[in-house]
């Protein structure tokens, strides 16, 4: 799980699951907590606080023509 305000790499989710071109990607980060869903539930942290990725994901998606992916968290922008 990460942090909050962490990076994530596209490093850092090929050394967890093998990424295949054209794949569906959802990335698991333990964020939704912290939703309001959640007896965690803390909707500052989750809306202002959660991680995020860097910025070289974009151009890892595009090399890998991942059709679509998405995130356990309130969006896929680092706050």
């Amino acid at each position: 799980a990460l942090d909050e305000l962490d990076i994530f790499t596209p490093e850092m989710i090929e050394e967890r699951v093998e990424v295949r071109e054209g794949d569906i990607l959802f990335i698991h980060t333990g964020w939704w907590k912290y939703s309001f869903l959640s007896p965690e539930g803390d909707e500052e942290k989750y809306i202002h606080r959660h991680p995020g990725p860097h910025h070289s994901i974009v151009p890892w998606l595009i090399e890998k023509k991942i059709h679509v992916w998405g995130v356990d968290m309130i969006s896929t922008d680092h706050p």
